[in-house]
């Protein structure tokens, strides 16, 4: 069981352990969706530099969550450190407004009250506008004893493509692990774009995952992760928006709380007869607790050609799906339901969808698959 405590900035607008609000992004990629509380705080810029911290008062409307005896996470308890932050449109906001950024590697705000020791601390963000001549840089800070120590780790985008970074401010030096520009993910840049960022922490061992994609493992050796405050940062990026931090405390050993809703638009693909198309991966980690909304072409007697496949990549076997009739037009298109769980016997990482017949299967529009993720464990 996990404990739950949360930031929002957000009213709704992309080792182990993440806590999002269930949402669906309709994209032919891989992203994430996450859907928060309502919240608004006060929309006066504060512009400061690294020897002036001020907090950001919200109105009085605003609504926070309450995370088990660990108390209340209030957005007035946030100190600006350096950069251009403004509470704009239910969002914490980041970027000049002359666009004029390029020289500013690191503005960064921290939330004292977030425990130092946390499991897992995510955030979700769209990056509105950037110079891609330039690297830009989106991040969870972690370990701040002040602006020339610290730690960080996030996304650097650098002509379009998206990569996996880590840095460590020691005595006002920066140092990059990996190596600049960082690791390739599959992403790349478009304005607009929803990211999600999840750090976990294992004692000495540190993850980070992107839209819900482990591309990032620390290992900091014997000793613990300096403590310090949490926080968020982004370099040289002209305009940002922050919609909510979100931190777990984990009493399960064995699990953690997940929310990943991705949705895969097949309409006018064709799947060849004896052929799959591979959806999802959450290796290293199985499914605990999950399920899969399939809207795909059928017959008069609500039967499709498309089987759901699941299993560890090579082994997936089709799984039983429910039929929905309030939501499907039998000989045209029907929704499936099925519900994804591992068992001992069982691990479930890989999710693909199959040809059952002996022709070329078309998908007609609305044709999709949604996959939602609630609940993984790390693989023993």
């Amino acid at each position: 069981m996990f404990l739950f405590m949360s930031v929002y900035v957000d009213n709704m607008t992309h080792q182990s352990y993440l806590i999002l609000i269930l949402g669906i992004l309709m994209v032919t990629s891989s992203f994430s969706l996450y859907h928060s509380a309502n919240a608004q705080i006060n929309s006066s810029d504060i512009n400061v530099g690294n020897d002036n911290i001020q907090p950001i008062t919200p109105t009085s409307n605003f609504n926070s969550t309450q995370g088990g005896d660990e108390g209340i996470y209030n957005i007035n308890n946030w100190n600006v450190v350096s950069g251009n932050w403004t509470a704009l449109d239910g969002s914490l906001h980041g970027g000049s407004a002359d666009n004029n950024t390029t020289s500013l590697r690191n503005n960064i705000i921290v939330n004292p009250e977030i425990p130092g020791n946390f499991t897992a601390v995510s955030t979700s963000f769209k990056v509105n506008n950037l110079d891609n001549t330039t690297a830009n840089y989106a991040s969870i800070v972690y370990s701040f004893v002040d602006a020339n120590n610290f730690r960080h780790v996030g996304i650097n985008i650098f002509n379009d493509s998206v990569y996996a970074v880590g840095y460590t401010m020691n005595n006002g030096s920066q140092l990059a692990e990996p190596a600049w520009p960082g690791i390739p993910t599959n992403l790349t840049y478009t304005p607009g774009d929803l990211y999600n960022l999840t750090l976990i922490s294992e004692g000495s061992k540190l993850d980070l995952l992107i839209n819900g994609t482990e591309y990032l493992s620390q290992n900091f050796g014997n000793s613990q992760l300096d403590l310090g405050d949490v926080g968020l940062n982004y370099g040289r990026i002209q305009d940002i928006s922050f919609f909510d931090v979100n931190i777990v405390n984990r009493t399960n050993p064995n699990s953690f709380t997940t929310s990943d809703a991705q949705t895969v638009l097949l309409e006018s693909k064709s799947l060849p007869e004896n052929s799959y198309i591979h959806l999802y991966d959450t290796t290293p980690y199985q499914i605990v607790s999950g399920h899969v909304a399939a809207n795909l072409p059928c017959d008069e007697d609500n039967n499709t050609e498309v089987n759901v496949l699941a299993g560890q990549a090579p082994n997936l076997s089709p799984i039983e799906l429910d039929y929905i009739p309030d939501l499907s037009s039998p000989g045209e298109r029907c929704l499936y339901h099925a519900d994804i769980n591992s068992s001992e016997s069982n691990s479930i990482t890989d999710i693909a969808i199959g040809n059952n017949s002996t022709e070329d299967i078309d998908f007609p529009d609305t044709s999709s698959v949604v996959i939602n993720v609630s609940e993984i464990s790390r693989i023993e």
